[in-house]
């Protein structure tokens, strides 16, 4: 008699865990030439809570990719100002951002994706076993789904379950992004608000977007002595803001303190994006390094002639040098004393 409860398997060259900015990169350059699945726990295309910068790197990348004028908010460009209350500056600086909506831009970065790509949205990934010939197999939430697939990338950010399920990690960099939406409009510029009694080890950002403003801050997952009211009372008495609140949101993210805290996979599995470690330790921005690291993954599996995890590591030579970079200019910008003279140097 047929086993009715046995579970279909499915078999992809490339299976993908999480449908953000990283693995739609990936997708969309091993759909060419490899069949593809791309899934994610939740809806597709994402709506991530997040500020939704995009800074040089990343323009320079979605350029290339020839990302549509609809996927911008408005403003669309903004120029950053730094506001250090501790040391009683404000300084405008000549850095730009494109400033997107979040899921305008999942959008157009799933609708470029080829044929070749299986989308599967609201699919947990359960457990990752090895397989005979190298292959490895997927459990879903779904019982009467499994995947077998030659290589598989987590994509899946900062609480990653491919990095947990086959690397044993238990990091405790987790930290929290605490966003809030206020029905209101500022000018074209955004801002990277310093002060200790708020921001603790990071800064609080405010960002215009169509008629509002996003105002939002990070704090440690495991130290619940940050209040996000505080935050929010200071900087709309400061800014005059008087507007209603429309949403909170929030979301995990993974900060490295050390270079070395970066994981680049084992055997067929690779980690991308903030499943990796790889987003600015001091500014939080994630999407150009997602992006970077989606497209280094891509060509690593293409051009895969030994260890897939040392290719990848050796294309990933740009990231680490950028990360690097941070990590040093975090030291800096996050102490009041040593931020006083850096601000300083990027006045006009």
């Amino acid at each position: 008699m047929k086993n009715e409860n046995k579970p279909i398997t499915k078999k992809y060259d490339v299976t993908i865990v999480g449908a953000g900015p990283a693995g739609c990169t990936a997708a969309y350059e091993l759909g060419k030439e490899f069949k593809v699945l791309l899934i994610d726990k939740g809806e597709i295309p994402q709506d991530k809570p997040c500020g939704g910068l995009l800074c040089e790197e990343a323009i320079e990348i979605v350029k290339r990719m020839g990302m549509p004028k609809s996927v911008l908010s408005s403003p669309p460009t903004l120029v950053l100002e730094f506001v250090d209350w501790d040391n009683h500056l404000a300084i405008r600086t000549k850095k730009e951002f494109w400033n997107i909506e979040r899921k305008n831009f999942s959008s157009w970065l799933i609708g470029r994706l080829p044929p070749t790509v299986t989308i599967m949205p609201q699919t947990t990934v359960e457990d990752i076993n090895p397989m005979d010939k190298g292959d490895i197999e997927i459990i879903t939430g779904n019982p009467n789904l499994r995947i077998n697939t030659k290589y598989l990338i987590g994509a899946d950010g900062a609480l990653s379950v491919v990095r947990r399920k086959t690397m044993n990690s238990k990091s405790n960099l987790y930290a929290l992004y605490q966003i809030v939406v206020m029905d209101n409009t500022l000018d074209g510029s955004l801002y990277f608000i310093y002060d200790k009694t708020i921001t603790q080890s990071f800064y609080s950002w405010m960002i215009p977007k169509n008629n509002s403003v996003v105002i939002g801050t990070k704090f440690e997952k495991y130290k619940n002595s940050y209040n996000l009211e505080t935050s929010l009372k200071k900087i709309s008495k400061e800014f005059s803001i008087k507007g209603r609140i429309v949403k909170k949101e929030s979301h995990p993210v993974r900060i490295i303190k050390d270079i070395n805290e970066i994981e680049y996979g084992v055997g067929n599995i690779l980690l991308i994006g903030e499943a990796a470690g790889f987003i600015s330790p001091s500014s939080g921005e994630g999407i150009s390094y997602a992006l970077e690291s989606g497209l280094a993954a891509a060509q690593a599996i293409k051009t895969n002639t030994g260890s897939l995890a040392s290719t990848y590591y050796k294309l990933c030579k740009d990231i680490r040098q950028r990360l690097s970079s941070r990590l040093n200019k975090s030291q800096i910008i996050f102490d009041a004393k040593t931020r006083k003279d850096y601000l300083k140097v990027m006045e006009k």
